[in-house]
């Protein structure tokens, strides 16, 4: 039943495609336009071809066709001509022959002609109920980065008169075409830099956002770096493609037309200016783009701006896609509009416009994302009814709509005949058409994303399990994952078959196998064990020991009404317990006990017994953060010496960088009332997030596959560590020995380093055979071999000492690609049993734990993000640290340049980082 009302909620499931028109000659927007855009219907549905159930399916598709937004320039060209006058007059004096370059420091220069401000001749917009519903571009043509003072001073006064006034009439969405950073030199035929100019953009940017409380600013940007060379950045429209070829170096009519159309205001920088810019870009006679030049620009804008949370990116998605590093990298950003254009779409064999399978599959990745961004469709026809701003004439589209919905480019070329029809009707907008049906055909959501909505990037606080009593609702979030559950069922199955196989002697009474479910919470874990005691036919001597109050309520009336009194129910800390016992005789028939309980006194002390199976669900994100061997560390001498066993055996915790904006953005928010916040781990279900480190698929990374890859202290060369089991292949990497067995505290600091050597410099990996890095920090063995000696001692009266679990690993990770590092993503995996794991980490989770939901990654931040070039070398540091009273975390991050030559050979030089960052004031209290 369960699985069919799943499967039922993925069918149900439906994202929301917000859609957006944008044309690049629309003067203005009014309120019939927008009931227009609002309300584009199919029309002439009168064909003798279509039956009537065609005609009934192609209406209520198309009923939906309707738009959500209109686009609105700011400002008119009467202001664009007054601008161009007064940047005329300025250009017209000659300074060449003055003794600097700079007119900001000359007297004898004129001072750069100040804008007045805006008439009614000047915009469109006014104040109106509808302009919340509007988009509003600002001007094309103004250049923040023109290596002209002037010219960059004008641009800057037109920006802000422009966002000034549209923040006045109530426009929320404000776009700003992006930076420029290229520029054609048609006097000497070259493309030249203007990134010099790239501080000046992102100064105007933070200007622009204090104009307005409420106004969100959108930068317009490429994908890629293509359009950097062509369009500067998009433009208006951010889609045009007028110099696109000439930014791949094979026309200059092109270049000089862009020049003049798109960017009209650089008629007036002078010559002076443009012959101190560098070339830009010339590869082999070509000009050839950087890929990554689009992200580097919008790194440096959102900086300056300081992580702002109303600064977003639009998006210009082309028809053929970046690498798919550069996608990653932009599905981390915090785009809000992806915007599409008739050439991001390509016609089927149908005539009909769709997109290629990749730009679907982009789609699709950006509609998971817990914002997921607005669509803009532009310059892909006018709006239904309404007249053309170019020829004033009313137009629609004529496309095959019954037909031609499905293929993909690729899908109607392997079968032609499959798509074709006769049967027309008309749909005056056919892009439109095409993204709501891409909208009903998302794939589903998987477990995973049907119980985390919502939670995606929202940062959590860990629990402190040890000194809080968990709410029920907590416990219910918990419980909601079949998976782990079944995980666990397997596990206690095995090992009571093992038990009975091997014929090991029990200790409880009658030849019962003792099982002790520690930290019982509200008993799913009891429950699995009495199936597994069922389904193996061994009898169980069956103990649940909870120190939460609340919950033993409710496992005391679980065992009365479901168990049968099958279970013995103990109130206490697991570490203060002092384990299961036999019942005397003069004892009730009662199987609730508690051992803090003196109203029933007894001369006679009950007989104590071992423990065979120790289970517990003490796990956190990171394995150990909710600490897991602290509570072990008092039970553990429970166990049956010969052949007790804990469930889980073991865990693993492992970590690999990230870029995470978003997460960096809202700590940064939290710090202004949490002083705390930038260096507290925290729960988080990663979405918005970019691996930096990747390798090869094949091989697998392994910790221990070069020389020299993991290094342990010599103080520990000769702890005894539990060997695998016989004919077990063991699925993760122990990089750090179990707790050691020596009584002395200061021996029991373990030191791993661990390094790749699977990555090489000058190695030419596809994105489609590479994986994140994701490396192991420390393991946590629990045996009866690994209950610390000093624990005995403690329960007799001696100082206890958390020394021995204490750990610190250092790990490398080697980049291609640059980036910039928000912070640290931890993940686990653990062994329940031999044969039965449970994992977080991305790499190994959909094999070991398909769908698991328990636990989400650990996220730990860095107060100062750090930039990363091109392949560079990562050193992270990390320490679990105690005082015998918490436990907390420290990390520090380095960067460094590895295939750098210095002083005539390739050395290791640092370039930044460095801070070490400590969680030990919101550690986890013991």
């Amino acid at each position: 039943m369960a699985e069919k009302q799943f499967a039922a909620e993925q069918f149900e499931w439906e994202p929301t495609f917000y859609v957006g028109h944008h044309d690049t000659s629309r003067l203005y927007v009014d309120e019939e336009m927008l009931r227009k855009a609002e309300g584009s219907k199919v029309r002439n549905f009168a064909s003798p071809n279509l039956a009537f159930h065609e005609l009934q399916a192609a209406y209520i598709s198309c009923a939906r066709n309707q738009y959500d937004m209109l686009t609105t320039p700011i400002t008119t060209p009467s202001f664009r001509s007054r601008v161009f006058l007064l940047a005329s007059l300025y250009a017209s004096h000659e300074i060449s022959d003055l003794p600097t370059h700079n007119p900001e420091i000359l007297p004898a220069a004129p001072s750069i002609p100040q804008i007045p401000s805006l008439d009614p001749t000047d915009t469109p917009l006014s104040p109106g109920p509808f302009t919340s519903q509007l988009l509003a571009f600002t001007s094309s043509w103004i250049d923040l980065c023109s290596p002209d003072p002037s010219i960059s001073e004008i641009s800057r006064q037109v920006l802000m008169l422009e966002v000034g006034y549209a923040a006045f009439c109530g426009v929320v969405y404000v776009f700003v075409p992006g930076p420029r950073l290229t520029r054609w030199d048609g006097e000497r035929g070259r493309w030249v830099s203007q990134a010099d100019g790239l501080p000046r953009y992102a100064r105007a940017m933070q200007d622009v956002l204090a104009l307005g409380r409420s106004l969100e600013v959108y930068v317009v940007l490429p994908m890629g770096g293509e359009e950097f060379g062509g369009n500067g950045g998009g433009g208006a429209s951010g889609l045009r493609e007028g110099g696109g070829s000439a930014a791949k170096g094979n026309g200059k009519t092109a270049a000089k037309r862009q020049t003049q159309e798109e960017w009209p205001l650089d008629q007036f920088t002078r010559r002076d200016f443009l012959d101190e810019l560098e070339e830009e870009g010339k590869v082999g006679g070509s000009w050839k783009a950087d890929p990554m030049s689009s992200w580097d620009a919008w790194n440096v804008v959102r900086s300056v701006c300081k992580y702002h949370a109303k600064l977003f990116v639009a998006l210009n998605v082309p028809g053929d896609l970046p690498p798919l590093s550069v996608q990653a990298r932009w599905r981390s950003e915090p785009v809000r509009v992806l915007s599409l254009s008739s050439e991001t779409f390509k016609p089927n064999p149908a005539g009909y416009p769709a997109l290629t399978s990749a730009v679907q599959t982009l789609v699709s990745h950006f509609m998971r994302l817990r914002s997921p961004p607005w669509f803009l469709l532009s310059d892909v026809g006018p709006l239904p009814g309404v007249a053309s701003e170019t020829n004033g004439e009313e137009e629609d589209s004529l496309s095959p709509l019954a037909n031609a919905f499905d293929p993909t480019p690729s899908e109607a070329a392997q079968s032609p005949g499959k798509w074709t029809s006769t049967k027309k009707i008309v749909d005056p907008t056919p892009h439109l058409t095409y993204i709501r049906r891409l909208q009903r055909r998302q794939p589903p959501r998987s477990r995973v994303e049907h119980y985390g909505a919502g939670y995606q990037d929202y940062l959590q606080v860990p629990l402190q399990p040890q000194t809080d009593n968990l709410e029920s609702q907590t416990y219910e979030v918990f419980e909601m994952d079949p998976v782990k559950y079944d995980q666990y069922e397997l596990a206690i199955r095995l090992a009571l078959r093992d038990w009975k196989a091997q014929k090991k002697p029990a200790s409880g009474p009658e030849g019962k196998v003792v099982v002790t479910v520690s930290g019982a919470g509200r008993g799913p874990l009891v429950r699995k064990a009495l199936q597994a005691s069922q389904a193996e036919a061994v009898q169980i001597d069956l103990w649940a020991v909870e120190k939460n109050p609340n919950a033993l309520v409710l496992l005391q009336q679980h065992n009365r009404t479901d168990w049968g009194g099958r279970v013995h129910v103990v109130q206490s800390d697991m570490r203060s317990w002092r384990g299961p016992s036999q019942p005397l005789q003069s004892s009730s028939n009662s199987s609730d006990a508690d051992d803090d309980d003196d109203s029933d006194i007894s001369l006679a002390e009950p007989k104590r017994m071992n423990i065979d199976i120790l289970v517990s669900e003490l796990l956190g994100s990171f394995g150990d953060n909710e600490l897991s061997p602290e509570c072990l560390d008092g039970v553990l001498h429970l166990l049956n010496p010969t052949h007790g066993m804990s469930i889980p055996r073991n865990y693993t915790a492992f970590m690999t960088p990230i870029a995470a904006p978003k997460l960096h953005a809202d700590i940064s928010q939290r710090s202004s009332w949490d002083a705390t916040a930038p260096e507290t781990p925290a729960v988080v279900w990663l979405h918005a997030i970019d691996f930096l480190s990747l390798v090869a698929t094949s091989p697998a990374p392994s910790a221990s596959s070069s020389a020299g890859s993991s290094k342990v202290s010599e103080k520990h060369k000769n702890d005894k560590t539990p060997s695998k089991p016989h004919g077990r292949k063991s699925s993760i990497t122990a990089t750090s020995p179990p707790p050691p067995h020596s009584a002395t505290p200061a021996s029991t600091t373990t030191t791993t380093t661990t390094s790749t050597s699977q990555y090489h410099a000058g190695t030419e990996l596809q994105p489609s055979q590479t994986h994140p890095l994701v490396l192991p920090t420390w393991t946590f063995h629990h045996s009866p071999t690994t209950s610390p000696p000093h624990i005995l001692e403690h329960r007799q009266g001696a100082l206890f000492s958390n020394a021995h679990n204490t750990r610190h690993s250092q790990l490398k990770f080697r980049t291609r690609e640059r980036g910039v590092c928000h912070g640290l993503a931890g993940y686990f995996e653990a062994e329940l049993y031999p044969g039965v794991e449970i994992s977080t980490n991305p790499l190994t989770m959909a094999r070991k734990s398909r769908e698991m939901i328990s636990w989400f990654p650990m996220f730990f931040p860095l107060k100062t993000p750090l930039y990363i070039p091109d392949n560079s070398l990562l050193v992270v540091n990390i320490w679990r640290k105690t005082d015998d009273r918490k436990v907390w975390y420290e990390w520090m991050v380095e960067s460094f340049a590895w295939n750098l030559t210095v002083g005539g050979g390739k050395k290791r030089v640092r370039l930044g980082g460095g801070e070490v960052m400590s969680s030990v004031k919101g550690g986890c209290l013991i």
